[in-house]
């Protein structure tokens, strides 16, 4: 007996150490599977999402290729579009606007002189506007008199005559003059104010320049010549900006050299000149005028035509001419954006034959970049566009990845959590038998004690072994209210979904609204005093007859009681009122609870919708009580109201149509 106990023993702890063996083999083997599972996820992962990379941004290159194809093809057809333009417009430009400018300047050649559009754009022209001839013998006293005998008092009054002239050239050579006069005698302050009637005449003069213009040079120049810098330099620096602005049509030779003397009377360094764009596009128009007279001297009837220059500022001329004129819309700068366009995810630049850039700015060598070539419209110059962002791609990808680590650190996660069920699992298997027993043992205790209790208690129901009719009472009396409260619980759910499906029957008939509220509250009556709250009501006495259904109106009575008493813990009592306001049966209901903040108002009548503090105040409720008044009192076309105050309660207001059916009794 004692060599089976020991043999039994020795069984035991080799079958132990067996056991023990296979357990760790089973671990490592499953660490190890688990693992290399783990490994080969990650790197399938990232082998996805490189693929998922590299495909991005080919969908990436190939948007913006179709991006960059747009814009060529929108530039071309702006090209075409503006070529007709251009080819409709006669000697006469049509009437100032955006349309007819194009973003650019609109400049036509004619017999009749040079016309620009928008005015005020063109630094000068490139021929010399006509003037009229004056009569000399008009002025040859005075100048006999200001030059040859040196009398400048009578010079002035003579002059002074001339500026009566019914002639309004005579009236502003005489005003020149006199000024001079005025300002060789010492009289500046009279010159001054003789040159300033002259700011707004824009006659030219024989100078080739309009009297204005040499009027305000003249004011510059006299204060300067009186060492008054000060004003000089502000009257020239005026002057610089009326030149700059194109105010005048003088010549290129006029314009260069009054630009020059007026900058230097306003202090500026002898390198500084007029704005390098505005600039530009007087040479373009030159140039533009340049081929006019050739086309004139060719016979040919047509001409289109793309002039371009790169430097210093970007230019491109669209020319089109017959033999009664040439009509040139000029884009110069940033203008060539009307023709190119851009986008909201992408940047549109321009670059020379050269490379350099002419708008639009250069971009970084690392971002995604295409390039078409003008020379469909007989420009030597590149379109580039490039991508503003990628965010949304990299967004994804980061997106991507984030996912998959993730799911790697959950595989790894469960992983561990497999290993240690498992090594619980397998090093306690040994004792699984045990604890089986112990297990089912405990269950068998646990049942037996509740089993017997509700064995015994049905037993003294069922057998009638309860004798005193008080608790037998008692007993029926809180099964009867439970089971009418789960009635009444599953007949407003089922009411409720019948509702919200659209399948609500009702039952219209001709009622007694206040008579009909008051049955309500007597129904609820009970409950309330149950609760401990008493109900005040205030009903009108007359009759108000409404067009309803008896048993959805009392079920209105009812959830409003119901809320008003749920949401009242504190105050003890609810308020009901009926009467008649505008033709219209009129119920409130009232009470002193926690109320109804702003912000959950429009919201309080919607299914399944709950107040804040209601769920703070761990109040039960299903949130479709409201939601049921709302529909019934919508299916008779009533309103609803609400107001609330937080802390000080809250008033639901029902107002229902009046009947206009008369009573059968009436009649």
């Amino acid at each position: 007996m004692q060599n089976e106990t020991g043999g039994s023993n020795l069984s035991r702890s080799m079958s132990r150490q067996a056991i023990r063996f296979r357990s760790i083999h089973v671990i490592v083997t499953s660490v190890g599977l688990v693992l290399l599972v783990s490994l080969a996820l990650g790197w399938l992962g990232w082998r996805l999402l490189a693929q998922e990379e590299t495909l991005e941004n080919q969908l990436a290159q190939n948007r913006l290729e179709q991006r960059a194809d747009d814009l060529l093809t929108k530039f071309l057809r702006r090209i075409a579009e503006t070529e007709a333009l251009l080819s409709r417009i006669g000697p006469a430009l049509p009437t100032e606007s955006a349309e007819s400018s194009q973003g650019g300047l609109l400049v036509s050649f004619s017999k009749a002189g040079v016309e620009v559009q928008p005015r005020g754009q063109l630094l000068y022209r490139p021929a010399a506007p006509p003037f009229e001839l004056l009569d000399a013998a008009l002025f040859a006293e005075a100048d006999k008199l200001e030059f040859q005998t040196s009398d400048l008092k009578t010079a002035r009054a003579a002059l002074s005559a001339l500026t009566m002239h019914q002639d309004g050239l005579v009236r502003a050579e005489a005003l020149l003059r006199l000024a001079g006069v005025q300002s060789k005698s010492g009289q500046k302050s009279e010159a001054l104010n003789t040159y300033a009637k002259l700011a707004n005449e824009n006659r030219m003069s024989q100078l080739e320049a309009p009297y204005a213009l040499l009027s305000r040079f003249a004011r510059c120049e006299l204060p300067a010549a009186s060492h008054q810098e000060a004003a000089a330099k502000q009257e020239a620096s005026l002057l610089v900006g009326s030149l700059e602005s194109g105010e005048w049509p003088i010549g290129k030779e006029s314009f260069a050299w009054y630009d020059s003397r007026t900058r230097k009377l306003a202090g500026q360094s002898a390198e500084s000149r007029a704005p390098e764009i505005k600039l530009a596009v007087a040479e373009a128009v030159e140039a533009a005028w340049d081929e006019w007279q050739h086309f004139q001297g060719s016979g040919s009837r047509s001409l289109t035509q793309h002039r371009h220059r790169s430097a210093p500022s970007p230019v491109l001329t669209i020319v089109n001419a017959n033999p009664e004129r040439m009509v040139s819309l000029i884009y110069a700068g940033e203008a060539l954006r009307h023709l190119i366009g851009e986008g909201t995810d992408i940047h549109a630049s321009v670059t020379d034959e050269h490379g350099q850039p002419l708008f639009g700015g250069t971009v970084e060598p690392t971002a995604a970049q295409v390039r078409r070539s003008l020379s469909a419209a007989d420009l030597p110059w590149q379109l580039n566009v490039t991508a503003l962002s990628t965010d949304t791609g990299i967004a994804f990808l980061a997106e991507r990845r984030n996912y998959l680590i993730a799911a790697l650190a959950a595989i790894v996660l469960l992983a561990g959590l497999a290993c240690y069920a498992m090594a619980r699992g397998v090093l306690r298997e040994a004792a699984a038998g045990q604890l089986q027993s112990d297990f089912v043992s405990a269950v068998s205790h646990e049942f037996r004690s509740p089993l017997t209790t509700l064995r015994q208690l049905t037993e003294l129901l069922a057998e009638g072994r309860i004798h005193e009719e008080s608790r037998q009472r008692r007993y029926f009396s809180v099964l009867q209210q439970e089971t009418s409260r789960l009635h009444q619980l599953v007949e407003n759910l089922i009411d409720f979904g019948r509702m919200d499906a659209g399948h609500g029957q009702y039952k219209f008939e001709l009622l007694d609204f206040s008579g009909l509220v008051q049955e309500g509250i007597e129904e609820y009556q009970r409950q309330a005093g149950a609760n401990g709250h008493n109900i005040e009501i205030h009903c009108d006495h007359s009759r108000l007859l409404i067009d309803a259904d008896r048993e959805a109106l009392r079920r209105v009575v009812r959830n409003l009681l119901e809320n008003a008493v749920k949401y009242s813990p504190e105050a003890k009592t609810v308020w009901v009122e009926t009467g008649c306001e505008r033709h219209a049966a009129i119920l409130r209901v009232r009470d002193e609870g926690i109320g109804i903040p702003p912000e959950e108002k429009s919201r309080i009548f919607e299914k399944f919708v709950r107040g804040e503090a209601a769920k703070k105040a761990c109040i039960p409720g299903t949130g479709i009580g409201l939601a049921m008044v709302k529909e019934i009192v919508t299916v008779h076309h009533g309103e609803l109201d609400l107001s609330s105050e937080v802390g000080h309660g809250s008033t639901f207001s029902v107002r229902l149509p009046l009947s206009n059916t008369v009573p059968e009794s009436s009649s």
